[in-house]
């Protein structure tokens, strides 16, 4: 039989007064579990982490802020877009041109049966942020013929979105055949048979945290990874706008494409990724145009995007069709079963 347990740890601070200064700082500590068969299990994350943890470290700078890197195993720290003091308080990220973040998920059956690749964007307080390797389709953002076929209205709310709607309703629920309208006046269609391309069963859907979602923006790319990352996560969105939409199924951040870029010899803004030391170097390029979940606070309906020369721009709107790479969190409790995270030996999981 298996008995799970759960650990909690009490620090003191200074006098009880637990400062800020406590917090986004690492420790270490040994665990020693007794019994006939006895295993301390790594959860997903912790697994992805102590390569991070264990591995050599580079010290990089970019756009004046200093961040570790791994080589060795294709991981940095983003330091929450360089805000924290420790060098490895933020979030872990794969970066570089081929990392061995790749994953088996939405399997028919567990481990390795029927199975998508899906690829490790990093760890998130104590969560795996996972991507799928392909997209679903060229899709838009937003088209209110989606909702009602009298309607050509659409908007870069992602709270209200149809894009939003599809992924949290059917592409989950992975049921019926949608036909999925983008562009002007509704006039493009695209068929999706959920039955094949959306979630394939409850195992898979119950992975998937429910959380809140940053829906920050800017008026413009000639940022850095850090900047956007603190946008995304700050109050500047288009007027009535809300900043957290809570859900399970997203689209990858403009910071996230942004730190993907092996920053050790990417020096640019994300505005100007098609420079030569910056598009061969992420593994985040995609054929053409991949949509994030980042929008133009300046306008009420323009989108930005990552486009094939590896630029991410703006001057998108949301109706036009864009590939599409659903995004999610794991549960902070889903380990790793085996694997290399590598594209013929990708990591599988353990439910």
């Amino acid at each position: 039989s298996k008995t799970s347990y759960t650990l909690y740890i009490w620090i003191d601070g200074a006098n009880y007064t637990n400062p800020n200064t406590m917090m986004n700082k690492t420790f270490n500590f040994k665990l020693h579990a007794d019994g006939e068969g006895a295993v301390l299990a790594k959860t997903a994350a912790e697994t992805i982490t102590e390569l991070y943890m264990n591995a050599e470290k580079e010290t990089i700078q970019n756009n004046n802020i200093d961040y570790h890197i791994s080589p060795s195993v294709s991981l940095m720290n983003d330091r929450l877009g360089g805000t924290t003091e420790d060098l490895d308080g933020g979030n872990i990220r794969y970066y570089g041109t081929n990392p061995n973040n790749y994953m088996y998920f939405n399997c028919k059956t567990y481990p390795d049966t029927n199975c998508e690749l899906w690829r490790i964007i990093g760890v998130f307080d104590g969560r795996l942020k996972i991507m799928r390797n392909e997209s679903i389709g060229k899709l838009a953002f937003d088209q209110d013929k989606n909702d009602d076929s009298s309607k050509t209205t659409f908007d870069n709310d992602w709270s209200t979105a149809t894009l939003q709607k599809l992924l949290n309703g059917s592409y989950y629920t992975g049921s019926g055949t949608i036909i999925y309208y983008s562009n002007n006046y509704g006039m493009d269609s695209t068929t999706l048979n959920m039955n094949n391309i959306g979630l394939k069963n409850d195992i898979t859907r119950n992975m998937i945290a429910v959380l809140p979602w940053n829906l920050g923006g800017w008026n413009s790319m000639s940022l850095y990874s850090n900047q956007i990352y603190v946008y995304e996560r700050g109050t500047k969105v288009y007027t009535g706008r809300p900043t957290i939409w809570s859900g399970k199924i997203g689209l990858i951040y403009a910071s996230d494409y942004g730190y993907s870029n092996d920053l050790s010899k990417c020096s640019q803004t994300l505005v100007n990724y098609s420079d030569t030391t910056c598009k061969g170097n992420t593994w985040l390029l995609y054929k053409q145009s991949i949509l994030s979940l980042t929008h133009d606070s300046g306008s009420n309906r323009g989108v930005w995007d990552a486009v094939y020369n590896g630029s991410f721009v703006g001057g998108s709107l949301a109706i036009d069709a864009h590939y599409i790479l659903p995004t999610l969190y794991l549960n902070s409790d889903i380990s790793i079963e085996s694997g290399a995270g590598s594209s013929s030996n990708p990591y599988k999981l353990s439910v």
